[in-house]
């Protein structure tokens, strides 16, 4: 965890010194998280709505191309029905939380349509 803050930090950095003329952009992310889990292990499951929240900066390395990591909480997980050895199915639910750090590339098709890729 403690390399993954230090290549943020970096990237952060040299981004702004590398091109000091041009303007980092901070916001803020949001929206809606619909999951589901399979297993050998579940007879029948239900998906659960959750949300995602962060914090985003994009960094501009050119006229068209930008840097944009991400810091995002996000909950997910079902509601499953688990095969017991020698019994019936018991109803189990799973949260799962996720701390995610996306670093995305960002490729402006237009000045208001980009699409990004990158690793989460």
């Amino acid at each position: 965890m403690r390399n993954l803050i230090l290549i943020f930090t970096l990237i952060i950095f040299t981004g702004t010194t590398v091109k000091a003329q041009e303007f980092v952009y901070f916001g803020a992310k949001g929206g809606l998280n619909l999951t589901n889990m399979n297993s050998d292990s579940f007879s029948e499951t239900n998906s659960r709505t959750g949300f995602h929240l962060g914090l985003l900066a994009e960094i501009p390395l050119g006229n068209r191309f930008s840097l944009q990591p991400e810091v995002l909480y996000s909950t997910q997980g079902t509601e499953a029905d688990v095969i017991m050895l020698g019994g019936g199915p018991i109803q189990t639910e799973y949260n799962l939380d996720y701390v995610q750090v996306p670093v995305l590339a960002k490729i402006y098709l237009t000045e208001s349509l980009s699409i990004e890729a990158g690793p989460s």
